[in-house]
């Protein structure tokens, strides 16, 4: 689940001992995972149509590069495969070894997090692959949408995506106010930082060191993998264009309780005119996620952890992020592991497809139960 849902959390307390093969095979669940394996098998097995593009919305990727589903999912794997193979290249030519630059463009891209060493990117102690690692998770956190126009426009469609210039944004103020309130090494706070905003997972810093950290930056680690990446993209969160789309409603509300009787104000994201469906559901669907977070983090607190520290491993879970506090590992009471996984695959799923599945099942079982006559 951990791998299929790109969060990168591990169980397993020594990975160097596994066979590469194992290795490989997680790390190709995460990049395949990233991809999104429900969006995927849709393409493959199902024309385009309307039950297509209910489950391709599920995956946050409502924008269409090609006029049919399958056209488009086929557009995105091109794209994913380019990325891959200059992440590849990137790593080698920066000096890692071929395997471990396969295994590690993988998890990045796919915004997965696991790693094939023990100390995660930690253990290769090299600012240039930190860079590089950090090029390819906010290249997988960007929509597919953007990648496809920027091959179309050579690099111009960056400087116009609102949900990339916002990432970009947050990191480098998340960067500074936490590298000016705390005696962190900068390099650990923004690789963190963009670890967390892209929900990769990936870390440089080990669990126990994470688990000492002053409590704010630990908030700014909760607020960045609550964001999360692009909407189109690998990362999970709530995603950026949600908090955009919040943000403008607001600004709205604000706007119409100030204003002159009778004035309509009109609020634009691309150009396009923002309905107030949208910005209901946006606000329904942050609502729900915080509603997640919340069951999770208590069942984590009910079992005597770090208030705190929970809050951080189950945002971490349910936005497929992967960061931990030293909270997951084997010794976990079973309830807590179940409610983790049902985090992670509530957060990649974007809820709404898991509580449509939900009331088909009551449905069922309802169906199931002769009613009594009444006589």
């Amino acid at each position: 689940m951990s791998a299929w849902t790109g969060t990168g959390f591990t169980f397993f307390g020594n990975v160097e001992i596994l066979p590469k093969s194992i290795l490989f095979l997680r790390s190709l669940e995460q990049w395949v995972g990233g991809l999104g394996i429900v969006i995927i098998m849709i393409g493959v097995l199902i024309h385009s149509g309307t039950p297509a593009f209910r489950f391709y919305k599920s995956e946050a990727r409502e924008e269409k590069i090609k006029p049919s589903v399958v056209n488009t999912l086929k557009k995105i794997v091109q794209i994913y495969l380019i990325y891959t193979m200059i992440g590849i290249i990137l790593f080698v030519m920066a000096g890692m070894p071929i395997f471990d630059a396969v295994n590690n463009t993988f998890t990045a891209l796919g915004t997965g997090g696991m790693s094939i060493k023990n100390a995660n990117m930690g253990y290769y102690n090299n600012d240039i692959f930190y860079i590089i690692s950090m090029l390819m998770m906010i290249m997988g956190a960007t929509s597919f949408l953007t990648h496809y126009k920027i091959i179309k426009s050579k690099g111009g469609s960056f400087l116009r995506d609102i949900q990339f210039i916002s990432m970009v944004i947050i990191i480098i103020l998340a960067t500074i106010v936490a590298v000016a309130v705390t005696r962190i090494i900068p390099m650990d706070v923004l690789y963190h930082v963009v670890s967390g905003i892209t929900t990769t997972g990936a870390n440089i810093s080990s669990s126990t060191e994470i688990g000492a950290w002053p409590g704010f930056i630990k908030i700014i680690l909760v607020v960045v993998m609550l964001i999360g990446g692009a909407a189109g993209s690998t990362a999970g969160g709530v995603k950026i264009i949600r908090i955009i789309t919040i943000l403008k409603g607001i600004n709205k509300d604000i706007i119409n309780i100030i204003s002159p009787g009778g004035r309509i104000v009109n609020v634009k994201i691309f150009d396009k005119q923002l309905k107030e469906s949208s910005i209901r559901e946006a606000s329904t669907y942050i609502s729900l996620y915080l509603v997640f977070v919340l069951i999770g983090w208590l069942v984590l607190v009910s079992y005597d952890y770090d208030a705190m520290n929970s809050l951080v491993d189950i945002v971490s879970a349910e936005s497929g992020v992967g960061i931990t506090t030293g909270i997951m590992s084997p010794a976990m009471p079973i309830m807590a592991k179940l409610i983790t996984i049902f985090n992670m695959w509530t957060g990649r799923l974007e809820i709404i497809p898991v509580l449509i599945l939900l009331r088909c099942i009551i449905e069922i079982f309802k169906g199931a139960i002769p009613k009594k006559t009444l006589y």
